[in-house]
């Protein structure tokens, strides 16, 4: 395993938490799927061994919460020691769900197994796509009229409803609240909704 480590011990390009980051990381770990002898590819080879090793599997089990943690500290940013739980439970999660799919592909079609760059503009597409949803579904809210000031109506979508959403799709993908909610809460002829 210590190894591994060496893959991730050059420069990480990119901002915390950007696209470019994201790219940067996963063009390391796919590098190190190609090598037949991988821990990736002992790791699948364990999977498929299910209950015959079992202490070997639990050991795996705990390897992959602590890489978890290390991969959102690698991917967002910050100290592994400082990742809160939650994000080990879902951006951790994400990001250790995909080698396991990335090794099945490089073991059993390496011609076709993606690259870091296919995997980073599907990340895109869907932000994008995730973006213009959210600006669909604000359009036809009833918040379009909305004064400043004025009270919200029961099950109106404010400005203030939606920046928890935001805030995470910011925090996980690079992105700004307010670039976000500027793209999302603008009204006809582009005035742009206020908020605090």
């Amino acid at each position: 395993m210590e190894g591994m480590s060496e893959a991730f011990d050059g420069d990480v390009r990119g901002e915390d938490g950007s696209l470019e980051r994201f790219a940067s990381v996963w063009s390391d770990i796919i590098g190190t799927m190609r090598d037949p002898g991988s821990v990736w590819r002992l790791s699948l080879e364990v999977v498929v061994m299910d209950d015959r090793l079992p202490e070997v599997r639990d050991h795996l089990a705990r390897a992959q919460r602590r890489g978890a943690r290390g991969l959102v500290s690698l991917l967002m940013g910050g100290r592994e020691e400082d990742v809160p739980e939650r994000d080990v439970d879902t951006l951790g999660v994400l990001y250790t769900t995909l080698p396991t799919g990335l090794m099945a592909q490089w073991s059993f079609d390496p011609e076709g197994a993606p690259e870091a760059g296919q995997l980073t503009e599907g990340l895109r597409r869907l932000i994008d796509s995730g973006a213009a949803a959210a600006k669909k579904r604000i359009l036809r809210s009833p918040h379009r009229g909305l004064r400043r000031g004025a009270p919200p109506r029961p099950g109106q979508v404010t400005r203030a409803s939606l920046t928890t959403p935001l805030r995470a799709l910011s925090n996980l993908y690079g992105q700004t609240v307010n670039s976000l909610c500027a793209l999302c809460c603008r009204r006809d002829g582009g005035e742009r909704i206020r908020g605090r």
